[in-house]
């Protein structure tokens, strides 16, 4: 039974999320398949400008160090955005690369067609 606790002046209550004939709980809807899947693909993206944003940052942050304790300013916050642009690209377009391969295969697997045999594999 779904229950919310409420606390209020002091003195704890518990309402019953029941509701309906019978007072047995009352079931949440199950999200579909499709709402799930656009879900994912919103936290992979999100993750991946995240690891972007993370990547420019750190290294940048390196190069201001760097300036700091070497007294080679501005070089090594420049050097510091390139690199952290350069590593933070390179993740961003491998893994939209994988995720691609990958919806790629669901598509093919979802369409009844299957992968198709090289002519000289010599399989049946």
């Amino acid at each position: 039974m779904l229950r919310r606790a409420e606390e209020r002046g002091g003195v704890l209550r518990v309402r019953s999320n029941a509701t309906g004939r019978g007072g047995g709980p009352t079931k949440m809807p199950e999200p579909s398949r499709q709402e799930s899947q656009s879900s994912r693909s919103w936290l992979r993206l999100s993750s991946m400008g995240f690891e972007l944003a993370a990547a420019v940052a750190g290294f940048t942050l390196a190069g201001y160090w760097w300036d700091r304790h070497f007294g080679t300013a501005p070089w090594g916050v420049l050097i510091g955005v390139l690199l952290g642009l350069v590593g933070g690209m390179y993740n961003l377009i491998r893994q939209s690369l994988l995720a691609s391969r990958g919806m790629r295969g669901v598509k093919n697997k979802g369409s009844g067609t299957g992968t198709m045999k090289d002519p000289g594999d010599g399989g049946p």
